[in-house]
């Protein structure tokens, strides 16, 4: 079950955002609405990150290589 936290992460990211786009976008602030998803894309993109930051860190202890984060 693990595994499947950052999809559901990246999911619920998504729609969150899609959300508040919509909404952005009926109240007549539509140029607002790239700001909403240039910041999807860094949420997701930190949810990516960590998930291989902790991967290649769990190979490493696998293999027996110290990783120093």
């Amino acid at each position: 079950m693990h595994t499947l936290l950052p999809f559901a992460e990246i999911g619920a990211v998504g729609v969150i955002a899609h959300v508040i786009e919509q909404k952005l976008e009926r109240n007549g602030y539509g140029s607002r609405v790239v700001f909403v998803k240039a910041a999807t894309y860094v949420a997701c993109a930190l949810i990516a990150y960590a998930e291989w930051r902790a991967a290649i860190f769990a190979t490493g202890q696998i293999f027996g290589i110290h990783v120093s984060w």
